[in-house]
């Protein structure tokens, strides 16, 4: 991890890495280059780079720029995108990012990655700290990658402002009803609409969510698995564990251990800890 000043307008030098890499503008604005595409990045935005993507930064406007990146190996995002989305991801999801402004929520989850990043464990501290990495990634991840956050210009009003309220804990648990009473629109219309610009049926989008908030909370709690499936949403248990392992490509049970697993990696010895990121 490391804190970067731009100061002047000088170009910094072209480069490109082996590793993946989230930056997040501070104060003032830059012009990145990425791929030979300009983008012009403010305070408040983050952008993810991946590996041989070739890029460049140069500073906007006189004031100076201010910027926090930190970087993480192809094994550890690998692991960490199976874990949340299954094996099967790289089909089903296309990671282009663009520049993206930053909430508060998520700045106070990069600011709480980057103040992790910054300590240097040893042997007892290092499996506590590397499990927390993991940890506030999955959810930065999900905030990067969710298909309900792809950037589409030309998706109607109503459907974004709608698809945004289902997302929220206490909507989407309601279904499909619910979905149609505060769009405003038919069936017929809300199902035509979801269908031509995200590609799925109004079910399935509510199921995205309903799955996403059982992942999470077999990830994070130790609550009954009944409890869980009926508290996101689901009435039935046969067809919830069915639409579970076609999306992760296990059973909840497993998926639960599974991430006790990622969270408890193998000691290294103390002269060889070696975190696969900075």
């Amino acid at each position: 991890m490391a804190n970067t000043i731009f100061s002047n307008e000088k170009s910094s030098r072209p480069h490109t890495h082996d590793f993946y890499e989230i930056f997040m503008i501070r104060e003032g604005s830059i012009l990145h280059l990425l791929n030979d595409e300009p983008q012009t990045v403010s305070a408040n935005m983050l952008c993810f780079i991946k590996p041989a993507d070739h890029h460049c930064f140069k500073k906007v406007g006189s004031q100076p720029a201010r910027m926090t990146n930190m970087a993480f190996t192809p094994e550890l995002y690998e692991e960490v995108m199976q874990f949340l989305y299954g094996p099967k991801w790289h089909a089903e999801m296309r990671v282009e990012p663009e520049p993206m402004d930053v909430t508060e929520s998520i700045r106070s989850l990069l600011d709480e990655i980057f103040e992790v990043m910054l300590k240097n464990p040893d042997r007892s501290t290092y499996d506590k700290q590397h499990a927390r990495i993991k940890s506030l990634l999955a959810s930065l991840f999900i905030y990067l990658f969710s298909p309900a956050e792809e950037n589409r210009h030309d998706t109607p009003a109503w459907l974004e402002t709608s698809m945004r309220a289902m997302e929220r804990t206490g909507n989407f648990e309601q279904g499909i009803e619910y979905f149609i009473r505060i769009s405003g629109k038919s069936q017929e219309h809300l199902t035509r609409s979801l269908r031509k610009y995200y590609g799925l049926s109004p079910t399935q989008f509510i199921n995205q969510l309903r799955l996403r908030k059982t992942a999470h909370l077999l990830r994070t709690t130790n609550r009954k698995i009944t409890g869980i499936i009926f508290d996101s949403g689901f009435n039935n248990i046969s067809y919830f564990n069915r639409i579970f392992k076609e999306r992760y490509s296990c059973s909840p049970r497993e998926y639960r251990k599974q991430s006790q697993q990622i969270i408890k990696p193998e000691k290294a010895p103390l002269n060889r800890l070696k975190l696969p990121y900075q």
